[in-house]
């Protein structure tokens, strides 16, 4: 699918799903709509089995439920849409690849706001039902994030084999 489809979205939400899908019914076809208007694909890591995904056809989803290596995907979307998750967000900085956070916890909302703060790219707030008519646009503007020197600045700062560190230990 990755080979054929150059433009994607990867989007994850790990554990909190349940949460996102509870706070957005539709998050299928709201990403589906803003795969459209932003000519893009979505590769949507559903691992929670109280929604099955699968049954949500679409020629602009892909839905997989296996284990998935961040660094192997994360260089080759356009964009990663998460919750903020430490590691990933790391395999993102790693490859300088846009972000777009859905925060849950508190420390998630920090990560998105001062990630917002250096890109101007707002986060999704998961708590406010409005957001649905925002989430297009707020996947337009990560796509279009104009900030490659900062990405350049903060990738300097890790190691080069940090992503490979941090599977290595969660492997173990």
């Amino acid at each position: 699918w990755i080979k054929t489809h150059k433009k994607f979205i990867f989007i994850s939400f790990g554990s909190y799903t349940y949460k996102i899908i509870k706070s957005f019914p539709d998050f299928l076809r709201m990403v589906e709509d803003a795969c459209k208007i932003n000519n893009v694909y979505a590769l949507i890591h559903d691992n929670d089995k109280k929604y099955n995904f699968s049954k949500y056809k679409s020629p602009y989803l892909f839905i997989y439920s296996k284990f998935i290596p961040y660094p192997r995907i994360v260089n080759r979307c356009k964009l990663v849409c998460f919750t903020g998750s430490v590691c990933l967000q790391n395999v993102s900085w790693m490859n300088m690849c846009p972000m777009l956070y859905v925060p849950y916890l508190p420390e998630q909302y920090f990560w998105a706001k001062l990630y917002r703060m250096h890109t101007h790219v707002d986060f999704i707030d998961h708590k406010n039902k409005e957001e649905i008519s925002l989430f297009s646009h707020k996947v337009y503007n990560a796509l279009h994030v104009n900030n490659i020197p900062f990405f350049q600045k903060v990738k300097t700062m890790f190691s080069d084999n940090v992503s490979k560190r941090i599977a290595d230990e969660v492997l173990r």
